[in-house]
C-alpha cells in the first residue's frame, strides 16, 4: 500500500476490484491488513479514552438537582 494514497482510497479500490473479481491475493491481503490495524488502534484509542473517564457520581447529581 502506497503512503500517499489515502486508506479510504483504498479500500474503495479493493472494493471495487472485489466487486469485479479481480481483486489479486495479496491486495485482500493488503485489505484485511490496513482494516484490523485500523481496528486495533481504534480500540486501544478508546480504551485509553475510558479510561481516563472518573465515574459519575449520581448522588451528587441529584442534589444539584434537588437545588434547582
Amino acid at each position: 500500500m502506497s503512503l500517499d494514497v489515502p486508506l479510504s482510497v483504498k479500500i474503495e479500490e479493493w472494493r471495487r476490484a472485489a466487486a469485479e473479481g479481480t481483486i489479486t491475493i495479496e491486495e485482500m491481503r493488503a485489505a484485511v491488513s490496513a482494516i484490523r490495524n485500523g481496528r486495533v488502534s481504534a480500540a486501544a484509542r478508546s480504551a485509553t479514552s475510558r479510561a481516563k473517564k472518573e465515574p459519575v457520581d449520581v448522588t451528587s447529581l441529584e442534589n444539584e438537582l434537588d437545588q434547582l
